[in-house]
C-alpha cells in the first residue's frame, strides 16, 4: 500500500472531495491538467463552470453573457502552506478577476494563505464569484483586481440592474432576463400567473368588474421581495390586472378572492 507525506495525503483528500462535489453538481466539472511528479495525484486542475455570467460588455455598456467558463487552480506552489494560484482561462467580466493585461485572468479569491481553505470550499467560493454573489467593486481596500470592470459595476452594472438580473436569473426559482440582461418584468408576471394557474385546483370564472389584483399583487411581491423592480408597484398592479383579464378572456381565469 502506498504511503504519502502530509502534503501528498492532503492533495489526495482534496482530489476525493472535488470528485464528490463534481459528481453531485450539474454546473461544476474538472479535468486534471498536471499530476504531481511520479504520482497520479493532481497538482493543477482545470475547473469548468457551466453557468450564465458576464464575459464582457458591448459598446453601449450592456453585458455580454457566456455559459461555460474554465478556471485553472494550481497547487504546485507548496499548497497548502501557500494558497492556490487561480487563473481564469476564459474571459470573465468581474471586478475581482483581471480582464485586461497585465495579469489577465488572475483571480482574487481572498484565500487565507495558511492552508485552511479546502478545495471543496474554494470551488464553491469561485462559483459564487462567477454568479456575482461575491464581489468587491469599491475603490477602497481590499480593492478590486480590475479597476475598469469595477468602474463598470458601479456605473452600469448596479444602477442599471444588470447584476440584480444576473442574481435573479441564477437563483432558485430563477426569473427571466431579456436580451439586454435586464429582468423581463412582463415574463416574470406571466410565469407567476401561470404558476398560480397550476396550483389552483378549481379555477373560478369571475366578471371583469370583480377582478381585484391586490391579493395576487401581495403574493407576487412576497415571492420577489428582494427585487428593486417591486418599487414600481403601480405598473406591476396594472400588469397583473391586464394579464388576469387576458386569462379570463381565454376562459382560464383563476382568482382566489
Amino acid at each position: 500500500m502506498a504511503t504519502f507525506d502530509g502534503r501528498s495525503q492532503r492533495l489526495l483528500n482534496e482530489k476525493r472531495a472535488i470528485e464528490d462535489l463534481c459528481k453531485n453538481s450539474n454546473t461544476i466539472s474538472f479535468a486534471v491538467h498536471k499530476p504531481m511528479i511520479g504520482t497520479d495525484i493532481p497538482e493543477i486542475y482545470d475547473i469548468t463552470f457551466k453557468l450564465r455570467t458576464f464575459i464582457g460588455i458591448n459598446k453601449d455598456n450592456t453585458p455580454i453573457f457566456g455559459n461555460k467558463h474554465i478556471i485553472r487552480i494550481d497547487l504546485s506552489n507548496n499548497y497548502p502552506t501557500f494558497p492556490a494560484a487561480i487563473t481564469a482561462l476564459t474571459d470573465i467580466w468581474h471586478p475581482n478577476i483581471k480582464y485586461f493585461e497585465p495579469g489577465k485572468g488572475h483571480v482574487c479569491s481572498n484565500q487565507d494563505g495558511i492552508g485552511n481553505e479546502t478545495m471543496f470550499n474554494l470551488l464553491l467560493r469561485l462559483k459564487d464569484i462567477l454568479l456575482y454573489r461575491n464581489y468587491w467593486a469599491e475603490n477602497a481596500p481590499p480593492y478590486p483586481d480590475d479597476l475598469e470592470v469595477a468602474s463598470w459595476v458601479r456605473e452600469y452594472g448596479e444602477p442599471k440592474g444588470f447584476i440584480e438580473a444576473l442574481l435573479a436569473a441564477n437563483a432558485d426559482g430563477a426569473v427571466k432576463v431579456n436580451e439586454d440582461g435586464k429582468i423581463d418584468i412582463e415574463e416574470l408576471v406571466i410565469d407567476f400567473m401561470d404558476e398560480v394557474l397550476n396550483i389552483c385546483a378549481d379555477p373560478v370564472i369571475v366578471e371583469e368588474d370583480d377582478v381585484d389584483p391586490n391579493r395576487l399583487m401581495k403574493m407576487f411581491t412576497e415571492r420577489y421581495k428582494d427585487l428593486s423592480i417591486l418599487k414600481d408597484a403601480t405598473s406591476l398592479k396594472e400588469l397583473i390586472l391586464a394579464y388576469t383579464i387576458e386569462l379570463k378572456n381565454d376562459g382560464k381565469i383563476i382568482l382566489l378572492f
